[in-house]
Protein backbone atom coordinates (compact mmCIF):
# COMPACT_ATOMS: atom_id res chain seq x y z
CA UNK A 1 0.00 0.00 0.00
CA UNK A 2 1.24 3.56 -0.52
CA UNK A 3 0.01 7.24 0.01
CA UNK A 4 0.93 10.48 0.35
CA UNK A 5 1.53 13.20 2.40
CA UNK A 6 0.87 16.70 1.12
CA UNK A 7 3.47 18.90 3.78
CA UNK A 8 4.97 22.14 4.61
CA UNK A 9 8.03 22.00 5.61
CA UNK A 10 9.91 24.68 8.01
CA UNK A 11 13.43 25.73 9.17
CA UNK A 12 14.09 27.99 11.61
CA UNK A 13 17.20 29.12 13.03
CA UNK A 14 17.82 31.30 15.95
CA UNK A 15 21.72 31.62 16.24
CA UNK A 16 24.44 32.23 15.66
CA UNK A 17 22.50 33.97 12.59
CA UNK A 18 18.86 33.95 11.83
CA UNK A 19 17.27 32.18 8.99
CA UNK A 20 14.48 30.90 7.96
CA UNK A 21 12.60 28.88 4.98
CA UNK A 22 9.37 27.34 4.49
CA UNK A 23 8.09 25.19 1.40
CA UNK A 24 5.99 22.63 0.32
CA UNK A 25 6.56 19.61 -1.01
CA UNK A 26 4.92 15.78 -0.63
CA UNK A 27 6.45 12.26 0.88
CA UNK A 28 4.97 9.09 -0.12
CA UNK A 29 4.38 6.67 2.74
CA UNK A 30 5.38 2.83 1.52
CA UNK A 31 4.03 0.25 3.54
CA UNK A 32 6.95 -2.49 4.08
CA UNK A 33 6.08 -5.95 4.60
CA UNK A 34 7.93 -9.25 5.24
CA UNK A 35 9.54 -10.13 2.03
CA UNK A 36 9.60 -7.49 0.16
CA UNK A 37 7.54 -3.63 -0.92
CA UNK A 38 4.41 -4.68 -2.57
CA UNK A 39 4.69 -1.86 -5.46
CA UNK A 40 4.65 -3.09 -9.11
CA UNK A 41 7.91 -3.28 -11.21
CA UNK A 42 6.78 -0.54 -13.68
CA UNK A 43 3.75 2.53 -13.79
CA UNK A 44 3.96 5.95 -12.14
CA UNK A 45 4.99 4.38 -8.71
CA UNK A 46 7.44 1.17 -8.89
CA UNK A 47 10.44 -0.49 -8.50
CA UNK A 48 11.67 -0.74 -12.22
CA UNK A 49 13.91 1.66 -14.10
CA UNK A 50 10.90 2.73 -16.48
CA UNK A 51 8.83 3.97 -13.57
CA UNK A 52 8.19 7.76 -13.11
CA UNK A 53 9.04 7.36 -9.11
CA UNK A 54 10.92 4.69 -8.36
CA UNK A 55 11.48 2.88 -5.05
CA UNK A 56 15.29 1.11 -4.81
CA UNK A 57 15.47 -0.76 -1.31
CA UNK A 58 19.30 0.10 -2.02
CA UNK A 59 18.70 3.73 -1.22
CA UNK A 60 18.07 2.82 2.66
CA UNK A 61 19.61 0.60 5.42
CA UNK A 62 22.71 0.79 3.60
CA UNK A 63 23.75 -1.39 6.81
CA UNK A 64 26.82 -3.19 5.74
CA UNK A 65 26.25 -7.42 5.89
CA UNK A 66 22.41 -6.67 5.45
CA UNK A 67 22.79 -6.81 1.53
CA UNK A 68 20.11 -9.30 0.08
CA UNK A 69 17.51 -8.62 2.73
CA UNK A 70 14.27 -7.06 2.13
CA UNK A 71 14.03 -3.86 3.68
CA UNK A 72 11.40 -4.95 6.71
CA UNK A 73 13.70 -7.38 7.33
CA UNK A 74 17.05 -5.15 7.92
CA UNK A 75 15.13 -2.55 9.67
CA UNK A 76 14.06 -5.59 12.35
CA UNK A 77 17.83 -6.88 12.27
CA UNK A 78 18.89 -2.95 13.20
CA UNK A 79 16.37 -2.67 15.88
CA UNK A 80 17.19 -5.93 17.71
CA UNK A 81 20.89 -5.02 17.84
CA UNK A 82 19.82 -2.20 20.00
CA UNK A 83 17.84 -3.80 21.72
CA UNK A 84 14.47 -3.00 20.42
CA UNK A 85 12.09 -6.37 19.02
CA UNK A 86 9.92 -6.03 16.54
CA UNK A 87 8.87 -8.79 14.64
CA UNK A 88 7.87 -8.25 10.80
CA UNK A 89 6.72 -11.59 10.36
CA UNK A 90 4.24 -11.33 13.08
CA UNK A 91 0.46 -11.45 11.53
CA UNK A 92 -0.66 -8.06 11.50
CA UNK A 93 2.80 -6.32 12.12
CA UNK A 94 3.92 -3.66 9.52
CA UNK A 95 5.74 -1.10 9.15
CA UNK A 96 5.62 2.45 7.12
CA UNK A 97 8.34 4.21 5.36
CA UNK A 98 8.24 8.35 4.96
CA UNK A 99 10.23 9.36 2.16
CA UNK A 100 10.94 10.44 -1.20
CA UNK A 101 11.01 8.45 -4.12
CA UNK A 102 13.42 8.61 -7.24
CA UNK A 103 12.45 10.58 -9.81
CA UNK A 104 13.37 10.53 -13.27
CA UNK A 105 16.56 8.12 -11.48
CA UNK A 106 17.80 10.67 -8.96
CA UNK A 107 16.68 10.93 -5.37
CA UNK A 108 18.24 13.03 -2.28
CA UNK A 109 16.98 12.48 1.37
CA UNK A 110 17.69 14.99 4.18
CA UNK A 111 15.20 12.58 6.25
CA UNK A 112 12.96 9.43 5.86
CA UNK A 113 11.22 7.83 8.87
CA UNK A 114 10.30 4.62 9.43
CA UNK A 115 7.50 3.42 12.39
CA UNK A 116 7.09 0.04 13.31
CA UNK A 117 3.95 -0.86 14.58
CA UNK A 118 2.42 -4.33 16.35
CA UNK A 119 -0.68 -6.06 14.46
CA UNK A 120 -3.11 -3.57 16.74
CA UNK A 121 -1.42 -1.20 15.13
CA UNK A 122 0.12 0.10 18.43
CA UNK A 123 3.72 1.73 17.74
CA UNK A 124 6.63 -0.18 18.69
CA UNK A 125 9.60 1.73 17.44
CA UNK A 126 10.70 4.57 15.23
CA UNK A 127 13.85 5.48 12.84
CA UNK A 128 15.26 9.09 11.42
CA UNK A 129 17.40 7.81 8.48
CA UNK A 130 19.02 11.22 7.97
CA UNK A 131 21.20 11.82 4.71
CA UNK A 132 23.89 14.27 3.81
CA UNK A 133 25.28 15.59 0.29
CA UNK A 134 27.79 13.49 0.67
CA UNK A 135 26.09 10.51 0.07
CA UNK A 136 26.04 9.20 3.71
CA UNK A 137 23.33 8.31 6.15
CA UNK A 138 22.72 7.74 10.37
CA UNK A 139 20.14 5.98 11.67
CA UNK A 140 18.86 7.00 15.16
CA UNK A 141 16.47 4.40 16.61
CA UNK A 142 13.56 4.90 18.61
CA UNK A 143 12.35 2.21 20.81
CA UNK A 144 9.37 1.93 23.19
CA UNK A 145 11.12 3.85 26.35
CA UNK A 146 11.26 6.99 23.91
CA UNK A 147 7.27 6.40 23.74
CA UNK A 148 6.12 9.35 25.87
CA UNK A 149 2.04 10.56 25.14
CA UNK A 150 1.79 9.04 21.89
CA UNK A 151 4.68 10.66 20.18
CA UNK A 152 8.76 9.00 19.53
CA UNK A 153 11.23 11.50 21.87
CA UNK A 154 14.94 11.38 21.48
CA UNK A 155 17.52 13.93 21.88
CA UNK A 156 21.01 12.96 21.10
CA UNK A 157 23.67 14.13 19.81
CA UNK A 158 24.36 14.24 15.86
CA UNK A 159 27.90 12.76 15.81
CA UNK A 160 27.26 13.56 12.10
CA UNK A 161 27.97 15.57 9.47
CA UNK A 162 24.65 17.39 8.18
CA UNK A 163 25.21 20.96 7.51
CA UNK A 164 28.70 22.85 7.41
CA UNK A 165 26.92 25.67 9.82
CA UNK A 166 26.27 23.14 12.88
CA UNK A 167 29.02 21.39 14.62
CA UNK A 168 28.69 17.55 14.81
CA UNK A 169 28.72 17.84 19.08
CA UNK A 170 24.95 19.49 18.16
CA UNK A 171 21.98 17.41 19.53
CA UNK A 172 19.02 16.47 17.57
CA UNK A 173 15.73 16.40 19.03
CA UNK A 174 13.36 14.09 17.86
CA UNK A 175 9.32 14.34 18.13
CA UNK A 176 7.79 12.16 16.07
CA UNK A 177 3.61 10.91 16.51
CA UNK A 178 3.03 7.54 14.11
CA UNK A 179 1.52 8.95 11.07
CA UNK A 180 -1.79 9.08 10.15
CA UNK A 181 -4.13 11.09 8.37
CA UNK A 182 -1.69 13.28 9.17
CA UNK A 183 1.98 13.01 9.49
CA UNK A 184 3.93 15.62 12.01
CA UNK A 185 7.71 15.61 12.45
CA UNK A 186 9.91 17.37 14.40
CA UNK A 187 13.66 17.48 14.32
CA UNK A 188 14.85 20.84 16.24
CA UNK A 189 19.12 21.32 16.81
CA UNK A 190 20.25 22.28 20.53
CA UNK A 191 23.39 23.22 21.64
CA UNK A 192 24.17 23.74 25.41
CA UNK A 193 20.71 23.22 25.94
CA UNK A 194 19.37 25.70 23.86
CA UNK A 195 17.27 25.80 20.68
CA UNK A 196 19.23 26.66 17.50
CA UNK A 197 16.96 25.54 14.59
CA UNK A 198 13.68 24.53 14.55
CA UNK A 199 13.12 22.02 11.67
CA UNK A 200 8.87 21.13 11.29
CA UNK A 201 7.62 18.52 8.50
CA UNK A 202 3.28 18.38 8.73
CA UNK A 203 0.85 17.70 6.12
CA UNK A 204 -1.98 15.48 5.14
CA UNK A 205 -2.82 12.19 3.96
CA UNK A 206 -4.10 11.71 0.07
CA UNK A 207 -4.72 8.36 -1.92
CA UNK A 208 -1.61 7.72 -3.79
CA UNK A 209 -4.17 7.09 -6.79
CA UNK A 210 -3.24 7.98 -10.48
CA UNK A 211 -4.81 11.54 -10.48
CA UNK A 212 -3.41 12.82 -7.48
CA UNK A 213 0.51 12.07 -8.17
CA UNK A 214 -0.12 13.35 -11.64
CA UNK A 215 -1.31 16.33 -9.64
CA UNK A 216 1.53 16.73 -6.85
CA UNK A 217 4.05 15.95 -9.78
CA UNK A 218 2.06 19.26 -11.69
CA UNK A 219 2.51 20.86 -8.58
CA UNK A 220 6.08 19.90 -7.33
CA UNK A 221 7.83 19.36 -10.70
CA UNK A 222 11.57 17.89 -10.41
CA UNK A 223 10.61 17.85 -6.49
CA UNK A 224 14.56 15.66 -5.62
CA UNK A 225 15.94 17.58 -7.41
CA UNK A 226 13.85 21.15 -5.95
CA UNK A 227 15.17 20.01 -2.43
CA UNK A 228 18.77 19.38 -3.53
CA UNK A 229 18.57 23.05 -5.31
CA UNK A 230 17.04 24.52 -1.55
CA UNK A 231 20.02 23.02 0.21
CA UNK A 232 22.49 24.38 -1.59
CA UNK A 233 20.88 28.09 -2.09
CA UNK A 234 19.71 28.58 1.59
CA UNK A 235 23.49 27.28 2.08
CA UNK A 236 24.86 30.67 -0.37
CA UNK A 237 22.31 32.74 2.07
CA UNK A 238 23.71 31.69 5.41
CA UNK A 239 27.35 31.95 4.27
CA UNK A 240 26.02 35.23 2.23
CA UNK A 241 25.74 36.03 6.31
CA UNK A 242 28.46 35.11 7.59
CA UNK A 243 27.41 32.15 9.39
CA UNK A 244 30.05 30.32 10.95
CA UNK A 245 31.75 27.04 8.68
CA UNK A 246 32.88 23.60 9.93
CA UNK A 247 34.54 21.77 7.41
CA UNK A 248 33.75 18.10 7.29
CA UNK A 249 37.67 17.44 7.44
CA UNK A 250 37.95 18.94 10.51
CA UNK A 251 36.40 16.30 13.10
CA UNK A 252 36.53 13.08 11.61
CA UNK A 253 36.48 11.25 15.27
CA UNK A 254 33.04 12.94 15.85
CA UNK A 255 31.30 11.23 12.98
CA UNK A 256 30.51 8.01 14.24
CA UNK A 257 28.14 5.46 13.13
CA UNK A 258 28.12 6.58 9.71
CA UNK A 259 26.92 4.85 6.94
CA UNK A 260 27.33 5.34 3.13
CA UNK A 261 25.22 4.93 0.59
CA UNK A 262 25.59 2.06 -2.25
Amino acid sequence: MISLYDCKVVHARTWPKAHRLAYRFFWFAIELTQTQTQLPAWGLVGTGRISLYRFKDDDHLCIPGSEGLSLAAKLSQYLEVHGIHWNPSEPGARAVLVTQLRFLGYVFNPVSFYYCLRSDGSPVAAVAEVGNTFGEMKLYPMGPKTLINGEFRLRVPKYFYVSPFTDLTTEFEFRLPPPSDRLIADVDDFKDGKKILIASLYGRKKMATTPEILKHTLRFPLVTFQIIFLIHWNALLLLLKGTPYFKKSSNPNDQREVLKRT
